[in-house]
């Protein structure tokens, strides 16, 4: 059979297991809203950056329409991607 103190130790090594995973859960509920506002946030940005891609794209037509330069140029491209899971 157990000695009383041995509960009391027992005892208070639940406490304090107790105090450790409250104060994990509360860690972690903060973590999670941070990072909900950072996709917030995020949704906000890519909806800007789509707004002027399509600015420049409807721009870019109209500059199309110029003559051909007589020697070709090198040509560049930006190409943007996102692999966001559907909501």
């Amino acid at each position: 059979m157990q000695t009383v103190e041995s509960l009391r130790r027992k005892i208070r090594s639940t406490q304090d297991l107790l105090s450790v995973v409250k104060t994990m859960k509360a860690l972690a509920a903060v973590s999670i809203r941070q990072y909900q506002r950072a996709v917030e946030s995020l949704d906000g940005y890519a909806a800007t950056v789509e707004r002027g891609l399509q600015i420049l794209l409807k721009a870019q037509e109209e500059v199309s329409a110029l003559p051909a330069p007589a020697q070709p140029e090198t040509a560049g491209a930006v190409v943007f991607g996102a692999n966001c899971p559907e909501r």
